[in-house]
């Protein structure tokens, strides 16, 4: 069934022979060599299994050869058979196998000298050698931001520091409790407070205004009541003439 379906895709590949059991098969840009003198191909497929790849199959047909004679022997019934066929002998238990005379192989000892952790990579230094003085510089692209401790806030009593368990007995609870009660009152307290100031600061420049725009009014009528009473004579005497004028006409 193998060699079918590389039969199959063998049909796709193209062989030239040189004359001399080599053979340059292609399909579109691939190309490879078989040798079926020395049954082996570039992709080495079949140097590797035994079987003829489809490179060596299509080289095959056009040396006009069957396939099954390129085959490695070991798929071949005969072979197994042939592997199988001798018999295997016997053996006694192991208290019947006879000594040797070299003694006996044992467990070698364990080193009591091993340390517990990772083993140091570096050289040891000899009697006298001083250290480089070489110290590994930090990388500032490598280093890893240290997370940030979380701040922890009480339930009971609102302070950053810790939680309700810090509150062990029932009298800190309640106590805890309590002054959280009264942190929150203090503080709606002083927010009623600001709400009233600023309440108050809207009112008075609002009054403020309106002061402003009054004394401004009565400052224009004063200006216009001065201005007709100074009004010269001379236009107050010719009134009458023109008055007279328009009736004659």
């Amino acid at each position: 069934k193998n060699l079918q379906k590389l039969g199959e895709e063998a049909l796709k590949w193209s062989a030239e022979s040189n004359g001399n059991g080599e053979f340059e098969v292609r399909w579109q840009n691939q190309q490879v060599v078989v040798n079926l003198k020395k049954k082996n191909c570039t992709c080495r497929r079949w140097d590797l299994t035994g079987i003829p790849c489809e490179h060596a199959i299509q080289a095959i047909r056009k040396a006009k050869l069957k396939v099954y004679d390129f085959v490695a022997g070991c798929y071949f019934k005969d072979s197994c058979i042939r592997i199988y066929e001798n018999s295997i002998s016997p053996t006694a238990g192991r208290e019947y196998w006879p000594l040797s005379q070299l003694g006996e192989v044992g467990v070698p000892p364990l080193r009591d000298s091993i340390k517990r952790g990772r083993p140091k990579k570096a050289r040891r230094k000899e009697a006298g050698e001083k250290d480089s003085g070489k110290k590994r510089q930090k990388d500032p692209e490598r280093e890893v931001a240290k997370p940030v401790k979380k701040k922890y806030k009480c339930t009971d009593c609102g302070e950053v520091g810790h939680n309700k368990t810090f509150h062990q007995n029932r009298e800190a609870k309640e106590l805890a409790k309590k002054k959280r009660a009264e942190a929150k009152q203090k503080e709606k307290e002083d927010i009623q407070r600001r709400k009233q100031l600023e309440r108050a600061e809207r009112n008075r420049l609002a009054a403020l205004k309106k002061l402003q725009a009054k004394a401004a009014k009565q400052a224009s009528s004063q200006v216009m009541a001065d201005g007709s009473s100074q009004r010269p004579a001379s236009q107050v005497s010719q009134q009458p003439s023109q008055d007279s004028h328009r009736s004659n006409l």
